[in-house]
């Protein structure tokens, strides 16, 4: 077991701690005490797991182009809210969603034959779904690939009047 230059945990050893906080829901701290670390360091770990994580994901135009090669002409596309706990002081209403009365973070997904193809960075809560796309430029991807859309009603708008596949 080869212990790094600096600290007193091994890669493997603090990868097993940023696998509690992520799969466990246990806080940084709450981890690092037992383990004989700081939270700081937990917290420094945790954050290269999902910039890792993040860098390995697909981007949206590699997937519809990936769509395009397996032959696939239409995407189901939706916005999802993920309820989070409520933050105080000012930060509390960027969260919160009116439509669904809670307090959330927004994510726009992308599916292929009923599977999660991709999925977006969240989002402030407040968002519409409307916007959420708009953000992520889909009706222009979608476009540029020559894919038709199919998401619910929320996202009519983004039709117009030379782009009736939306």
């Amino acid at each position: 077991m080869v212990k790094p230059r600096w600290g007193k945990k091994t890669a493997g050893q603090l990868t097993d701690l940023v696998a509690a906080v992520l799969f466990h829901d246990q806080r940084p701290a709450d981890v690092a005490a037992p383990a004989g670390v700081s939270p700081a360091t937990v917290r420094r770990w945790l954050h290269r797991v999902i910039d890792r994580l993040a860098r390995r994901a697909p981007r949206l135009s590699r997937v519809l182009r990936g769509a395009v090669r397996d032959g696939h002409e239409v995407v189901l596309f939706d916005c999802t809210l993920v309820r989070t706990t409520r933050r105080g002081g000012k930060a509390n209403r960027p969260n919160y969603n009116g439509k669904h009365r809670c307090h959330g973070l927004l994510f726009l997904a992308v599916t292929l034959d009923g599977n999660l193809a991709w999925i977006g960075h969240a989002r402030l809560g407040r968002t519409s779904d409307l916007t959420c796309a708009r953000q992520a430029g889909l009706a222009g991807k979608l476009r540029a690939h020559g894919l038709a859309g199919v998401g619910d009603l929320a996202f009519t708008a983004l039709r117009t009047t030379h782009d009736p596949v939306i």
